[in-house]
């Protein structure tokens, strides 16, 4: 009998007790979550992995809810906003996502801070009451330089959530179009190659860095016919070093060449570096003086 008596006084106990809460939390619990309408859509990013600055578009959302007047006592952090991604893009740690073909961006405000998809609402709603309209502070998509994605249209979609507890209020579906473009660089800075005394069949190399997402034409011109010629002042003008050029083990048609090219394949990781070879070719005899030329390197996206 004493074990059922000690159940039968915990009952008792628990349904003839009283819970008193403090006054704020009196006025919080007479908060009924609001019905949220959100406003957002589509977000276009033009994006080249190779300039020297990271890439921002402004996402556009705006959360709104009737005015209930004064009474309502729902505050910012009765809502709360979160981006789910769908199933094109992966949730990455760190407050990122990926596209499927591999294309990462984050999430940040309008002072380049980063800003979780789950942390929305304290993160970009005002401390205002919830009555009226409520524009989010800036909200940006960001791409950071440097990521070799292919050209072409990359893109993700979104599911903005509205929650007021566990339950969804709204849901806007934010789709994020990353155009990306064809680019390429050349790492190559002003380069002497010098031969000292010349001797045929004598080669020179150098390397130049490439920076690329798609195929690349590398294009040699030479400003004396892919001759070196003797300077300003020389006996005999006449006098000519023919040579020759080949990059990354490709030979330039370079007979008489005011302009060669190279063909290439996108590099691995969107990076490589490539050798240039200056070969000397045959010539008869020379002058005494120095003899020179000057060749530009470009490189274009190659066009299929």
């Amino acid at each position: 009998m004493r074990a059922c008596s000690v159940m039968i006084g915990a009952l008792c106990a628990a349904l003839g007790s009283l819970v008193v809460l403090p006054a704020e939390a009196q006025a919080r619990a007479s908060c009924t979550p609001p019905t949220v309408l959100l406003a957002g859509g589509q977000v276009d990013v033009f994006y080249d992995p190779f300039a020297f600055d990271d890439v921002t578009a402004n996402v556009a959302l705006t959360v709104e809810w009737p005015d209930r007047g004064a009474a309502d006592q729902c505050r910012r952090g009765d809502i709360e906003l979160e981006l789910v991604p769908e199933d094109d893009l992966t949730a990455l740690p760190g407050r990122g996502f990926l596209t499927a073909s591999g294309l990462r961006f984050d999430l940040v405000d309008d002072r380049q801070q980063p800003v979780s998809p789950q942390g929305l609402g304290s993160a970009l709603l005002s401390d205002d009451g919830m009555s009226g309209t409520v524009n989010p502070n800036t909200l940006q998509v960001a791409i950071r330089r440097g990521q070799p994605a292919p050209p072409g249209l990359h893109q993700g979609r979104m599911t903005l959530r509205a929650r007021s507890g566990d339950a969804v209020s709204a849901e806007q579906s934010v789709l994020v179009n990353i155009l990306v473009e064809p680019s390429v660089r050349l790492g190559a800075e002003t380069t002497l190659v010098d031969f000292g005394e010349l001797q045929e069949g004598e080669s020179l190399t150098f390397d130049v860095a490439v920076f690329a997402n798609t195929g690349y034409l590398i294009t040699a011109e030479s400003e004396n016919g892919g001759s070196m010629v003797p300077t300003a002042g020389a006996p005999d003008r006449n006098a000519v070093v023919p040579y020759s050029l080949s990059i990354g083990g490709t030979p330039l048609e370079t007979d008489a060449f005011l302009q060669a090219s190279a063909s290439f394949e996108p590099p691995r990781n969107g990076f490589t570096s490539l050798s240039v070879q200056v070969l000397v070719g045959r010539f008869g005899l020379l002058p005494a003086g120095v003899f020179k030329d000057y060749v530009t390197l470009q490189i274009t996206p190659r066009v299929s």
